[in-house]
């Protein structure tokens, strides 16, 4: 069993149209590094141990089983999307992948994933500078605030089908920019987290990330952890929040305390 080779299978689709993306070409590593993502240079990223094309049946890449593979699916005019995957020796190994389109100018994006079926809806909590706060979600899916222009892409009461998106043009660098998760008509549970966590992909034009390091793309990917949950169970999960920093940049900060209430 030690040599089995497993099929490694991945289907990309576009996160705003669900459009499948078949010329998009995944890249599997093994013996990558914890900080893959300030990877630079792509020797990097580990030892290569195959290629092959989202969506095409006929050349399936195969890889050895029993180990944790780091895969990089690639396509002209979006951004990167890092994932790992471990291979067990029954059956092959097959993943999904939303991929989003490069950002405009003075764009970001958050896209909440979860893979059960309840109902998860994505808030934004803007703090303008000089300005009432503005709560934006689906019973308000658009709002100017200040300078800036806050709007819910996409909105899907069911995680199996697709995820959720909210979208921001121009956000005001002295401003706070909260973002918020809630399990409508019921609560998040140490279980459900366990079973199948939430997470939330933050991309940005031009922003800083937490160790302080500029970003243009992909800044971090949140997922949630059963222990974080309170024991009574928690309807909001804060995930983080975007605040002024020492530059002209927004700087993205993942919440770590206190972050489930209700």
């Amino acid at each position: 069993s030690e040599h089995r080779q497993v099929r490694f299978f991945v289907e990309a689709f576009d996160t705003l149209t669900g459009n499948q993306l078949d010329s998009a070409e995944y890249t599997i590593y093994s013996g990558f590094p914890e900080s893959y993502l300030d990877c630079q240079e792509a020797q990097c990223y580990g030892t290569l141990v195959a290629t092959g094309i989202a969506g095409n049946m006929n050349l399936i890449p195969s890889v050895p089983a029993g180990s944790t593979y780091l895969v990089a699916v690639r396509l002209a005019g979006y951004y990167t999307w890092y994932f790992t995957e471990q291979v067990g020796y029954l059956g092959a190994a097959r993943s999904d992948i939303n991929l989003i389109e490069s950002l405009a100018a003075g764009q970001d994006k958050v896209v909440l994933s979860w893979d059960h079926t309840s109902d998860l809806d994505l808030s934004v909590l803007a703090f303008p500078s000089g300005a009432a706060a503005k709560l934006i979600n689906y019973q308000v899916p658009s709002a100017q605030v200040g300078a800036s222009t806050i709007s819910l892409d996409i909105d899907n009461q069911d995680g199996t089908r697709g995820p959720e998106a909210m979208a921001f043009q121009s956000l005001e660098s002295n401003s706070i920019y909260e973002i918020w998760v809630n399990f409508h008509g019921g609560k998040f549970t140490t279980n459900i987290v366990e079973a199948t966590p939430a997470s939330l992909a933050v991309y940005c034009d031009d922003c800083l990330d937490e160790a302080g390091n500029s970003r243009s793309g992909l800044v971090t990917q949140v997922i949630q952890i059963a222990s974080d949950v309170p024991a009574a169970g928690a309807a909001y999960w804060k995930v983080g929040q975007w605040v002024p920093s020492d530059s002209s940049q927004l700087q993205w900060q993942t919440c770590t305390n206190n972050c489930y209430s209700g």
